[in-house]
C-alpha cells in the first residue's frame, strides 16, 4: 500500500514497485508521486521531459530575448554532469524544453527533478530580472513532467524539441536556433563559473 506524505501544499505518495527487469529502460524501484496542479512522478535512475514557461505577468513584460535565452540555457546546462545529464534542450521565447536524466546523489538515489529546476528558475530569473531591472516572478511555480519510459518515446522527445523553433518560425534548421543545445555539443562560455 503507498506511503501518504504532505506538506507545502503537495501530497507525495512513495511506494516500491514490484516488477523489476534488466532491460536498459528499467525505471527503478522507487517511484514517488507529488502533485500541485500536475502529478510528477519521480522515479530513480529515468529520463525526463520537463517543459516550464514563462509567468503571464512576465511575458506581458516582453519574451525571453536571445541573450536572455542564452542565460537560461547556461542556468540548465550548470548541473549538466554534477546532477543531470542534458540529453538536449531548447529555450523558446516563452518556455523551455529539456530531456534529461537526474544522476545519482548517493547509491540508490537520484537528484529530484524538482531541486535542480528551482535552481535553474532561480538563477535565470534573478539574472534576467537584473537586465530588466524589474523584479518579481519570471517563471510559472508548475512545470510539466514525464517519465520516458522506452527508445520510442525519447526519441519522440528529442524531435519534438528539436523541431520546436521550426514550428514556432524561429529558424530554418533546427541547429542553428540560438536555443538548442544537444549532448555531445559543447558547453557555452561561462558555463560552471559560477553556481545557480
Amino acid at each position: 500500500m503507498p506511503q501518504m506524505v504532505s506538506g507545502e501544499g503537495r501530497s507525495t505518495c512513495t511506494r516500491k514497485m514490484t516488477a523489476m527487469c534488466t532491460d536498459p529502460w528499467d525505471i527503478g524501484e522507487d517511484l514517488t508521486i507529488s502533485r500541485r496542479n500536475l502529478p510528477h512522478w519521480q522515479v530513480g535512475g529515468s529520463t525526463y521531459f520537463v517543459d516550464f514557461r514563462l509567468h503571464s505577468d512576465a511575458s506581458r513584460t516582453g519574451m525571453l530575448s536571445p541573450q536572455e535565452r542564452a542565460i537560461v540555457k547556461e542556468a540548465i546546462l550548470f548541473w549538466h554532469a554534477r546532477k543531470w545529464t542534458v540529453h538536449i534542450l531548447t529555450v523558446m521565447p516563452d518556455h523551455v524544453h529539456i530531456l534529461a536524466t537526474p544522476l545519482q546523489r548517493r547509491p540508490g538515489k537520484w537528484f529530484p527533478v524538482p531541486e535542480i529546476l528551482h535552481s535553474v528558475k532561480r538563477r535565470s530569473s534573478r539574472e534576467i530580472n537584473k537586465a530588466r531591472g524589474r523584479e518579481g516572478t519570471l517563471w510559472q511555480s508548475e512545470r510539466w513532467d514525464r517519465v520516458v519510459r522506452n527508445e520510442r518515446e525519447y526519441d519522440g522527445a528529442a524531435l519534438y524539441i528539436l523541431g520546436n523553433a521550426l514550428k514556432a518560425g524561429l529558424a530554418k534548421d533546427p541547429w542553428e536556433y540560438d536555443g538548442v543545445w544537444r549532448e555531445g555539443q559543447d558547453l557555452p562560455a561561462g558555463v560552471g563559473d559560477c553556481p545557480p
